[in-house]
């Protein structure tokens, strides 16, 4: 059993790596089989390396209490404590971790008929990608279609999707938006100031509404 769990673990910490640029690894190798390329995020796999490691650490503890009776129970109890001291954060550099609170501009969103919406700024393909990650947070709030958030992989058209809809209200962005559905576009003006003076002329263009001003974020509806 142990050979087993062992082995498991060492496939599993192998795969988790993913994809290298030279395409040999094992990785590389298996999403070559049906299905197989559908792993979205294969350093998930980690999972499965802890769990072996886990699994070994209680078949350890038990040759131990085997071999050493109750002073092996007490060695155990012992290393546990340690293992959880060991854990034990203290002054923590970024502190305690802050609120993060969903805009008033996408809870407006859940009262409103079903439609697409688009954030701005978009951070595809810039140094800030990671914070598309707020949109998808900010979604839970009103669970509608979303164009712009964050995972593993994308569409084969997004990347093009995206480079013409971030102009919004250009003509252009607004064909591409109706002809995907989108009905509904959140600006956020406290992310990016050069998005004003899209604000200001979304105002004046026709087939675009101002639905609501919240703070620094303004809510636009396309007519469809």
């Amino acid at each position: 059993m142990t050979r087993v769990i062992l082995i498991t673990g060492v496939i599993a910490l192998a795969i988790s790596f993913g994809p290298s640029a030279s395409g040999w690894s094992p990785y590389d190798l298996l999403s070559q089989l049906p299905g197989f390329s559908l792993l979205r995020a294969p350093a998930r796999l980690a999972l499965l390396v802890m769990m072996a490691l886990a699994l070994l650490a209680a078949c350890g503890v038990a040759a131990l209490r085997r071999r050493l009776g109750r002073w092996g129970a007490a060695a155990c109890g012992l290393l546990g404590a340690v293992i959880l001291f060991e854990s034990y954060v203290v002054d923590f550099p970024g502190g305690k971790p802050k609120p993060f609170s969903i805009p008033p501009a996408y809870t407006h969103l859940a009262a409103l008929p079903p439609g697409g919406v688009l954030s701005l700024p978009a951070y595809r393909a810039t140094p800030e990608t990671f914070r598309d990650t707020d949109y998808l947070y900010f979604s839970t709030a009103h669970w509608q279609s979303i164009v712009n958030g964050y995972g593993r992989q994308e569409p084969p058209s997004h990347a093009e999707l995206m480079e013409t809809v971030k102009h919004f209200p250009a003509a252009a962005a607004l064909e591409r938006l109706r002809h995907i559905g989108v009905r509904y576009v959140v600006v956020n003006g406290d992310r990016a100031s050069e998005l004003r003076p899209a604000i200001d002329t979304a105002r004046r263009t026709p087939g675009v509404t101002l639905l609501g001003e919240f703070a620094s974020d303004v809510l636009f509806e396309i007519a469809q």
